[in-house]
């Protein structure tokens, strides 16, 4: 591990492995991004906060769909050689990061309780772990280099899907409490149990060809060598999917600890404002 950092001859552009001089940097990188938006919104309307925050919830759902012609796997290619011979299951936004982009649009949007522990908990624990154990296609092993799309669509969708959670609590837009973990943990497991049903319905159907579908590895350890290590022991998918949760009890305590602090809590609306008007003119 030392010599990975210290000593290699690669480039900055090129991630020589897992906590490289390259890797720290990036991790730095995004970390300064992540303070520097939750540090500029502070002090701006409440108008401004909104735009801008809808705003990079737009840019990461369009990230998304940019892969659908950059991606390795683009639609061009699956038309042309037919959905059972490519994989063309990559193009659901089925992953964890990807429905992490879509709610972060969402809750900036809509602003519902449910949707803040989401993408408080589910996100910011997706992408840290995402940023720490770096898949190995982006890594030197793997060919992968920062000249490549597909590596800046990486940082930049796990980066917006972290900034922005920790802009909600930082603007007072979300403050989170003791039974918002357990419902992230409930989030968590029925997603991934969500996920898993759809993987085997693709896989029924022939779809992803030579490939089984996995998103969010919960089928089998495809990207995450982590996970693979452990895998050898306990040959359970869902398992290493829920490994997760650990994080999230130390996020949470962290979360706790800011949001104690002198933040100013905005009014955050509950459910339709049209309802709840309805509801004053019948009493009325």
């Amino acid at each position: 591990m030392l010599s990975a950092f210290f000593v290699n001859k690669q480039p900055p552009w090129r991630i020589a492995g897992l906590f490289s001089w390259q890797h720290f940097l990036l991790v730095v990188v995004v970390v300064a991004y992540v303070v520097a938006l939750s540090m500029l919104l502070r002090k701006r309307s409440e108008k401004t906060q909104k735009i801008v925050l809808i705003t990079i919830g737009a840019v990461s759902v369009f990230i998304f769909f940019l892969r659908w012609f950059l991606g390795p796997t683009n639609i061009f290619e699956v038309w042309e050689h037919g959905f059972h011979d490519r994989e063309a299951f990559l193009l659901l936004p089925l992953e964890l990061c990807n429905i992490g982009a879509f709610m972060i649009l969402f809750a900036a949007i809509f602003r519902q309780r449910w949707m803040f522990i989401y993408v408080v908990y589910l996100n910011i624990v997706g992408s840290v772990l995402a940023f720490t154990i770096l898949p190995n296609e982006y890594l030197v092993s793997g060919g992968g280099h920062m000249g490549m799309w597909m590596f800046w669509d990486f940082v930049i969708l796990h980066a917006n899907i972290i900034a922005v959670p920790v802009a909600f609590i930082s603007i007072g837009w979300y403050h989170p409490r003791m039974r918002d973990m357990l419902w992230a943990i409930g989030m968590l497991f029925i997603t991934s149990m969500i996920v898993m049903g759809l993987n085997f319905a693709l896989e029924a159907l022939g779809f992803g060809g030579r490939t089984r579908p996995n998103y969010m590895d919960v089928m089998y350890p495809e990207r995450w060598l982590l996970f693979g290590f452990f895998y050898k022991w306990i040959p359970i998918p869902l398992v290493w999917m829920m490994v997760s949760l650990l994080p999230i009890f130390f996020v949470y305590f962290l979360l706790l600890s800011y949001s104690l602090s002198k933040v100013p809590v905005a009014q955050v609306p509950k459910g339709n404002p049209r309802s709840r008007q309805r509801k004053r003119t019948k009493r009325e």
